[in-house]
């Protein structure tokens, strides 16, 4: 039997790096490490954490266990970084990992277009669109207005600096079961609950029939696995939907069509996923099927998770009209509860 692969995993424990971890664990061939402050997501501690080797710490502050780590092992096959947002926090990893590592994986975002110059082409961005503007000011003017974008796209530049072996996946909204931000789930929620609320979820007009594009987690997981797979340098987008397509299937889910300006979090339009499928033979989930699955977590999570169910209930008393929605939302969620309670028995 040959050895497992050697992965060293930053993250691990959220939306994209949970469904990796979980893909790869579930193949029994890898040793998997992750490199984390252990906060704990959903169910991750029983499906991810007994199954994996444990760094505890921030990536922004010592790396001295990570040293120690790596001299014991010699190197590691695989470096899958999911929460770099800052060239410093890839610049110093890389120096604690001092060379010791065969291939890295970057978790980057689409928003890297948000500060390049305008496509001459128009269309779907594609990778060679991600060049910042020449023109000093513009180029600062950009990184002011999205410094998220700013700083991911540092990091795909110190990664090529540092002239070290990567892959770069530059992914859209990413959407899907475990979602640590709960975004879908509070929408969600919100649809499921409007009257109680006491208003609609906004649709503004500057977002309404925009193109955009959306990746389903499992998916980037296997994309990650893919490119382990090819060792190869490329970038991948996301699926492509009009965000009308996204507001016009709940209702065959019993919910209502709605969504919020929280999506899309871009505004040069979709990104397109030719190269992707090219070299990583990458096809999106049917967006049905990522609705269906999504939204099925969702409703079972509210009885599974009660930590990150209250979490939904104080954005939805967040946005309520008045002190009496506020409570009738409580009622009926303690009332869901209960209900729920009462059918497990």
């Amino acid at each position: 039997m040959s050895p497992k692969q050697s992965v060293l995993m930053v993250g691990g424990n959220g939306l994209m790096g949970g469904e990796t971890a979980s893909l790869l664990i579930s193949e029994g061939t890898f040793d998997l490490t992750l490199l984390n402050r252990g906060t704990v997501y959903f169910d991750s501690a029983q499906r991810i954490d007994p199954h994996v080797n444990h760094i505890c710490c921030d990536r922004r502050g010592s790396l001295t266990e990570l040293e120690s780590e790596t001299t014991r092992r010699g190197r590691w096959d695989f470096v899958i970084d999911f929460c770099a947002y800052r060239a410093s926090d890839v610049t110093n990893l890389l120096a604690a990992l001092d060379g010791r590592f065969g291939h890295y994986v970057y978790i980057s975002s689409d928003s890297v277009y948000e500060v390049s110059a305008p496509s001459a082409g128009g269309g779907p961005s594609v990778e060679e669109d991600a060049r910042r503007p020449e023109d000093p000011a513009e180029r600062a003017r950009l990184a002011a207005a999205d410094p998220y974008g700013d700083g991911k796209l540092a990091v795909e530049e110190a990664l090529e600096a540092a002239g070290v072996p990567y892959t770069a996946l530059r992914l859209p909204d990413v959407l899907g079961p475990r979602d640590t931000s709960r975004r879908w789930w509070v929408h969600q929620a919100w649809l499921q609950h409007a009257p109680l609320v006491g208003r609609p979820v906004p649709v503004s007009a500057a977002v309404a029939g925009r193109t955009t594009s959306y990746v389903f987690a499992p998916d980037v997981a296997r994309a990650v696995r893919r490119v382990m797979e090819l060792e190869i340098a490329t970038e991948l987008g996301g699926f492509k939907h009009p965000l009308t397509e996204l507001t016009d299937d709940p209702a065959r889910h019993g919910l209502l069509p709605s969504v919020d300006d929280t999506l899309p979090s871009v505004t040069r339009g979709p990104v397109s996923i030719a190269r992707a499928r090219r070299e990583l033979g990458f096809e999106p989930t049917p967006w049905p099927q990522v609705l269906r699955e999504t939204v099925q977590f969702c409703r079972e999570a509210f009885y599974r998770f009660p930590e990150e169910r209250q979490h939904v209930l104080q954005n939805l008393k967040y946005v309520a009209v008045d002190d009496e929605h506020r409570q009738r939302l409580e009622h009926a969620f303690a009332e869901l509860v209960e209900d729920g309670a009462m059918k497990s028995m």
